[in-house]
């Protein structure tokens, strides 16, 4: 980043808008000597109170090539003679003498005058030729060495700066910055981020492309400028109505129309700088070569002017169809404007040189072409005369056309309306196309539009009253009026001027419908506007908070309102547009409903006037409303109906005196007073205050002509009389009465005590066994004043027995105290009340009753007067004694017992000091206030003794905060590197540090005992350290450091197992495998006792303080024991501490904190134990037996997999772990278990690369053998059908061989991913199979494509063999149907026996028809079927089912006539026969049905028939029981149907 923030921002915005990099940008401050940083400067720091103006800060960027020659590298001297030796490289050769290194470059120029050419030639200047040579050969005379350089071009990017003075910025992108606030530095900022605001705020930045820059300026102005400036009609109504008559357009609003004029002249310079069309010329060529005596030649001339005329014809008319087509009359200024740039475009391209030099050559030839062509361009000179005029004309009037389009005020626009008729009579007079009347009165017609059409705007009768007041509305209205008559005034003054005037000019007889029916019905629209919003603002001006205040009807006042807001409403449901004559009807109905409503609100408004006047609440403000509406300017029934109740007024105020009389007869015995005036004061004021509402309304009265010169304004003159001579008198008497009181009284009270003793005066005080909490405020105070019993106010009767005189005799004074008070800041201890201050309430309250009536206007006695003055003493001496009090109340109960007990004397003392104020000094006295400063001293005094005192107590405390707050076991530091400490690092580094903390803790305790014998000696002046007095506090600070020493040794025992026992690392154990088991360095046991010898040396620190002999705060000293046997007497606080219950308690917990511990470890360790298959010994075995199945790459990808992501695992979650404070380190296990992960890999990774390398070498075998076999001679019909089998292998075998050699790529991958190492030569020999499959593909493609004519050729062999094939298979099928097996009868074996022959005939069939199917789809022939074939084969298994039936059943025939009796079942034997009778009669019919079938099926049943005899002939032989048990069974199991 730059230094200069400023700077650095303007980088940073340029470099991102010309889209370059830093470097340029500083390259560009460091050229020419800072002298464009100079610039930047002058830009930043540039001051309008130093400079004219300001300039803008420009910046613009150059691209460059660069061709220079760089070093590539070094030859030696042979390879410069082989280079010598090869004539046909082509080259320079330069000679120089100085130091050559990488950055050394040489410019094109440099080679062109000083190099050669390696064949000797001289080098031609020219520098096409040197293009195509791109080596250098230089020799270094300096190094004796040669180099190569090479010819090497470079785009360089340049960046610029202009200030002041911009050259050279035509077609080139630059971005700008202007300072928009230049009246004072740009000064630099401390950060960027702040200069970054300060920029934004102060620079506008823009880019400008090199393309078009009017367009940008263009766009800038309309998308930009153009809306941070709004339209002139985007203002407040309110600014309209207040603006004054002779304002204009403010600056604003003239720089948003000379920007807008501005931009409408850049464009129309572009237009016709760029053109509407274009005169094109079809063949540019005809321009350069022909000549005038050439036909065609000319005729091609006069084509192109025919055409130029046709097309200039219908531009021509295109322009004059063109209408204005806005009504607004600045739209007839722009619009003769534009037809001027039109025609001024369309006459430029008709003076183009290529167009004149036809036009020239047609010329001279008097060519009949250019008539039309002329006249066009006549026509369109005369238009262009025409517009231009129109436009000047028109320019006259256009300020005053944009006022009235665009100025807020109609009072402006008024007083400009002299001026424009004006200019509209000198266009009438002197233009040549407006002094028609057919042309001007449009022109009018459009300026009386736009008049119509502001007032429309502004006089909207939906939102009139919601967007403005009623005041507001009808000032609106009425210019609205103003500005439609004054139209029509000024048009009748112009007209008569014309009229009038000497020269004869026409004059004005224009259609008066066109010009002003409009206008006139407009300005009657707003007559009614005006007369109906005067009525509502005069019921809003009758009915306001005033008619409320007198009436007190407030519901009656706003259900009046209430109507008159429905009236006012009622503007909304105007629908229709009112300023449309077509309308006139529904707007006379909207009126008259108007004036009904009206007349009913005023009917109702009278009837509530005149009945609310009879029950006024106040006079005065019924008065007040009355005058008010004398000064209205108005006829209004209702005006005139509120002055006629005067009357009633009078009536109101002679009430209102009688009700002033009831109150001061009620309340003149106990009046109510202000707060803070004392009883006299306060009622007198009280007086006034009644007199004086009476009185203004009578003010007000005299103010009113003949008002109370009426019979009922005298009645209310004489009774205001009567009643203030009544109030005057109840004041004076008052004050008589309250001066003699004071008179004999106030002497009593200044010679009374200034104190009073609290223990002599109990009853001063309410129940002593309560105790009042005193309020927690910041400036809280002792209640020391006595004060009166509460009692009700005192009566200010003239009375005797109830005056002030008699007010002690009739009431016993008492305080409302509490003797005892919590003290509310700090311990909130109990404060006893000893001393209260007797200042009487009543010397206060006389002394502020003298102060108030002397405010009123009283003259009183000069003893009062003398006494009065005193008031500020004695508030002086009370306020001091207060303060002494408090001081002296506070102190002593602050004191605790040993502190009272310390300082007994000094408290004796301030008491005796204190003792005069209650027995003898009084208010009166002078000497009051040295009295209260000597109790002053003597509290100072004993606070200087106290504050040491507790200072020293402070320091001791101090010491033992540190006892308690100690920790003996800081923070353990790591190693160097970061790492913690070891077990037995970290339990002697703590052994060490509660060593040092020890020593450090008993210093600070051997320096309480001095301290004590301080506070002796500034209390008793002497320095023994044992005085008697001070036993107790010497016992008290004993007892404290006992206390430290236990809540230390407590505190840090529960800091201990907080940190052993807590979640951060303190010390690092070691997890090591050894197979079978997981061990600990160092071991479980040494870890458990070193935990529990470091919280068991917790407990021994009080052996470093000894403790003090008794009485004093003197160390015991040490004793020496001679004897071996004995040990030394233990005079410290060990055993004192030890023996404590809570330090007892502490030490339990040790044994199941580490009991727990070594839980937690082991469940830790029987964790890892998961992971116990990963270091079995016999991998290999586990491995074979894994690839003995059928395994894929990918089922060895997936085990490999799991063992590679088992050893991330081991890297992302087995580096360290925490058990309490003990972190687990996994280092070497993780090693041991990434180890046997990388055996199993390695494992598993044979296995997969010995099949995958046999595979490799398989498939590498086949596309051998496919390679030589496909580059087989195909001369003979063997060759060739070997040939296309190995085609047809390819067309085959190609997406097997694919998938194979995929599966090889992929298991290479899986090893290559898990890092299993093989040879590169299989590497390499596998990216081959691919390509070579590809290869060998394409080849097969061409060699069938090669052989096509061949196989062709060999088509009639082949046919040949598929008929001698045919043949074979009608001598088969023939030989079957006429000696084949259905020939044979009864004889089964023979028949079975002949099928056998059958089916091995028709199998070599078969294997023939197989090889003529190969060689007809070799010879892509169509295949032929051979149904005969297909019949005998399924005749011959059918035959094959029932000889396997028949086969079988002869075996089991033969197994059954070998069973025993014993062993014969008789069950099974009889199922087994009907299984294959029910499987026979299971086939199909067309097997059953056959000659054989029915053998078999004879077969069958005759072997049924036979075994059944068998059976029954066997049962007959044998015993009833047995007969009895085979008739059972075979009834259960034989059919008789099928017997």
């Amino acid at each position: 980043m730059l230094d200069d923030f400023r700077v650095e921002w303007l980088c940073r915005r340029t470099c991102q808008m010309l889209n370059i990099d830093r470097s340029i940008f500083i390259d560009m401050l460091e050229r020419h000597n800072g002298f464009n940083e100079d610039q930047i400067d002058k830009f930043l720091t540039t001051n309008t109170a130093l400079h004219e103006r300001s300039y803008a800060l420009i910046f613009h960027r150059e691209d460059s090539k660069r061709d220079v020659w760089q070093l590539i590298e070094t030859i030696d001297e042979e390879e410069l003679d082989d280079l010598d030796d090869d004539e046909t490289d082509q080259q320079f050769i330069l000679n120089v003498n100085q130091p050559i290194n990488i950055e050394t470059e040489f410019s094109i120029d440099y080679v062109v005058n000083y190099a050669r050419l390696s064949s000797g030639d001289s080098i031609d200047s020219t520098y096409e030729y040197l293009k195509n040579i791109q080596r250098l050969l230089v020799m270094n005379q300096y190094d004796n060495k040669n180099y190569y350089f090479e010819l090497k071009s470079y785009r360089q990017t340049h960046l610029y700066c202009e200030y002041y003075h911009y050259h050279n910025l035509t077609k080139k992108t630059f971005v700008y910055f202007i300072r928009t606030d230049i009246q004072q530095y740009l000064i630099q900022s401390s950060t960027f981020d702040e200069m970054n605001l300060i920029m934004n705020e102060n620079i506008i930045c823009g880019f400008i492309p090199d393309e078009q820059p009017l367009v940008s300026l263009v766009e800038i102005l309309s998308l930009i400028y153009h809306d941070i400036l709004p339209s002139t009609n985007q203002q407040s109504s309110t600014n309209e109505l207040k603006s004054s008559p002779n304002e204009t357009l403010t600056q604003r609003d003239q720089l948003q129309l000379s920007l807008n004029r501005f931009r409408l002249h850049i464009k129309s310079t572009l237009r016709q700088m760029q053109g509407e069309f274009n005169l094109t010329i079809p063949n540019k060529d005809l321009l350069t070569s022909g000549d005038e005596t050439d036909e065609e030649y000319v005729e091609n001339f006069e084509f192109i002017v025919y055409n130029w005329e046709r097309i200039l014809q219908e531009e021509m008319n295109n322009e004059l169809n063109r209408r204005v087509l806005n009504s607004s009359p600045l739209a007839e200024l722009e619009f003769w404007h534009e037809r001027s740039i039109r025609v001024t475009s369309i006459l430029e391209q008709m003076k183009n040189d290529d167009v004149m030099k036809i036009i020239r050559v047609l010329t001279n030839i008097d060519s009949p072409s250019l008539c039309g062509f002329n006249n066009i361009k006549l026509q369109l000179q005369s238009y262009l005369l025409e517009a231009t005029d129109n436009y000047k004309f028109l320019s006259t009037i256009d300020r005053h056309l944009k006022t009235l389009q665009m100025e807020k005020s109609f009072q402006t626009i008024i007083h400009m309306l002299p001026n424009l008729m004006q200019g509209l009579k000198t266009i009438w007079t002197m233009s040549k196309y407006y002094n028609k009347d057919e042309r001007f009165v449009p022109l009018m017609e459009k300026i009386a539009n736009e008049i119509i059409n502001r007032v429309q705007q502004k006089i909207d009768i939906r939102t009139l009253l919601s967007s403005y007041t009623l005041n507001e509305a009808e000032n609106l209205c009425y210019q609205s009026k103003q500005l439609l008559l004054q139209w029509k005034i000024e048009y009748q003054n112009t007209r008569a001027k014309l009229e009038n005037d000497k020269h004869n000019f026409s004059t004005w007889n224009f259609e008066h419908r066109i010009l002003f029916d409009r206008t006139d019905y407009l300005s009657q629209i707003c007559d009614d506007l005006i007369r109906m919003l005067s009525n509502l603002n005069e019921f809003y001006d009758i009915f306001g908070l005033e008619m409320k205040a007198v009436t007190g009807d407030e519901q009656m006042v706003d259900r009046v309102l209430e109507h008159v807001a429905g009236l006012k409403n009622s503007f909304l449901s105007c629908h229709f547009d009112m300023f449309n004559r077509e309308n006139s009807q529904q707007w006379h109905s909207f009126i008259e409903e108007f004036n009904h409503r009206s007349s009913i609100i005023e009917q109702e408004a009278k009837i509530f006037i005149q009945a609310s006047f009879t029950q006024l609440r106040s006079a005065e403000t019924a008065l007040d409303m009355l005058m008010k509406f004398q000064k209205i300017d108005t006829t209004h029934v209702l005006a005139y109906e509120m002055v006629r109740q005067f009357t009633a007024i009078l009536l109101q105020y002679c009430k209102e005196i009688d009700g002033i009389y009831d109150l001061f007869v009620k309340y003149k015995d106990n009046p109510p007073i202000f707060k803070g005036l004392p009883p006299i004061a306060g009622a007198i004021q009280w007086s006034r205050f009644l007199f004086k509402r009476i009185k203004l309304p009578m003010i007000k009265f005299l103010s009113v002509d003949q008002l109370l010169q009426s019979e009922q304004g005298a009645t209310a003159k004489q009774r205001f009389i009567e009643i203030g001579t009544l109030l005057k008198k109840y004041e004076e008497e008052l004050y008589t009465k309250w001066l003699d009181s004071v008179t004999k009284n106030l002497p009593i009270y200044l010679k009374q005590s200034l104190l009073i003793d609290a223990e002599q005066r109990p009853d001063l005080f309410l129940d002593s066994n309560h105790v009042e909490l005193i309020h927690s405020s910041p400036g809280y105070r002792l209640p020391l004043y006595i004060t009166k019993k509460d009692t009700n106010r005192m009566p200010t009767s003239i009375d005797q027995s109830h005056s002030i005189v008699n007010k002690l005799k009739l009431y016993k004074e008492k305080c409302h105290l509490f003797q005892y008070v919590f003290d509310p800041m700090g311990t909130k201890k109990k404060i006893e009340i000893k001393y209260l201050i007797n200042y009487d309430p009543n010397l206060t309250e006389s002394l502020t009753e003298c102060y108030h009536l002397e405010k009123l206007g009283f003259n009183l006695p000069e003893s009062i007067m003398q006494i009065n003055l005193q008031y500020s003493k004695f508030e002086q001496v009370s306020t001091e004694l207060r303060s002494m009090l408090e001081d002296y109340h506070l102190t002593i109960a602050s004191l605790d017992t040993i502190e009272v007990s310390l300082l007994q004397s000094s408290i004796e003392q301030i008491q005796n000091s204190i003792q005069p104020g209650v027995s003898r000094i009084s208010f009166g006295e002078i000497g009051n206030i040295d009295y209260i400063n000597q109790c002053k001293q003597k509290l100072e005094q004993f606070h200087s003794i106290l504050n040491q005192i507790r200072k020293i107590s402070s320091v001791i405390r101090e010491h033992l905060e540190s006892f308690r707050f100690c920790i003996v076991d800081p923070t353990v530091p790591g190693h160097d590197d970061g790492s913690l400490f070891t077990c037995r690092e970290y339990f002697e580094f703590l052994s060490m540090k509660r060593h040092d903390i020890g020593l450090s803790l008993k210093r600070r305790y051997e320096l309480i005992g001095p301290l004590l014998t301080k506070i002796e000696a500034l209390v008793f002046g002497t320095n023994t350290g044992k005085h008697k007095t001070m036993h107790p506090f010497y016992a008290y600070w004993e007892n404290e450091i006992f206390s430290s020493l236990v809540e230390l040794v407590v505190r840090n025992l529960c800091q201990f197992y907080e940190n052993i026992f807590g979640s951060s690392s303190l010390f690092t154990i070691d997890v090591i495998l050894a197979p079978p088991r997981i061990k600990l360095q160092p071991p479980l046991e040494e870890i458990i006792n070193s935990i529990r010898r470091s919280a068991h040396a917790i407990s021994q620190l009080p052996k470093h303080f000894v403790r003090w002999l008794h009485g004093t705060c003197l160390s015991c000293p040490s004793t020496s024991v001679h004897e071996e046997n004995l040990e030394a007497p233990d005079f410290t606080f060990y055993n004192d501490v030890k023996q404590h219950p809570d330090v007892a308690s502490a030490l339990k917990p040790v044994r199941s904190y580490v009991s727990g511990l070594v839980t937690h470890l082991n469940r830790r360790l029987s964790q890892l134990l998961t992971y116990n298959d990963l270091w079995k010994s016999d991998k290999q075995k586990y491995t074979s037996r894994f690839a003995l199945k059928s395994r894929t790459y990918s089922d060895y990808d997936e085990i490999m997999t799991v063992f590679s992501k088992i050893n991330q695992t081991f890297d992302r979650f087995l580096i360290n772990k925490n058990i309490y404070s003990i972190e687990l380190r996994f280092k070497q296990f993780h090693q041991a278990l990434k180890h046997h992960c990388k055996e199993w890999i390695h494992h598993y990774g044979q296995h997969l690369y010995l099949n995958m390398s046999n595979k490799l070498k398989e498939i590498d075998h086949i596309l051998n053998n496919l390679l030589q076999g496909l580059n087989h001679d195909a001369d003979t019909v063997p060759d060739l059908k070997f040939v296309l089998n190995i085609i047809t292998q390819i067309n085959q075998q190609q997406e097997s061989i694919g998938h194979q050699i995929d599966e090889i790529i992929q298991s290479y991958q899986i090893l290559e991913e898990h890092h299993f190492e093989y040879p590169q030569t299989e590497w390499i020999l596998m990216n081959t199979l691919f390509p070579r499959l590809e290869k060998l593909v394409e080849q097969s493609l061409i060699v069938q494509h090669r052989l096509k004519p061949i196989r062709e050729r060999f088509r009639e062999i082949i046919q040949y063999d598929i008929d001698l094939f045919q043949r074979m298979i009608d001598e088969l099928v023939e030989k079957f149907d006429n000696y084949g097996p259905y020939r044979i009868e009864s004889d089964l074996d023979q028949i079975f026996l002949l099928v056998k022959q059958y089916e091995q005939d028709i199998d070599k069939i078969e294997q023939r028809k197989l090889e003529i199917i190969n060689i007809m789809k070799l010879f892509h022939m169509p295949l032929i079927s051979y149904p005969n074939l297909i019949r005998v084969q399924k005749e011959i298994n059918g035959l094959n089912t029932l000889f396997n039936l028949y086969e079988e059943f002869k075996r089991n025939k033969k197994l059954w006539s070998n069973i025993l009796w014993a062993e014969l079942h008789i069950n099974d034997l009889i199922v087994n026969v009907d299984l294959f009778i029910k499987n026979f009669r299971r086939l199909s019919p067309a097997i059953k049905t056959t000659i054989v079938g029915h053998s078999v099926e004879k077969y069958l049943s005759g072997d049924l028939r036979k075994q059944t005899s068998f059976f029954c002939d066997t049962y007959e032989g044998r015993s009833p029981s047995v007969q009895s048990l085979l008739s059972q069974n075979y009834v259960c199991h034989v059919d008789p149907s099928e017997v």
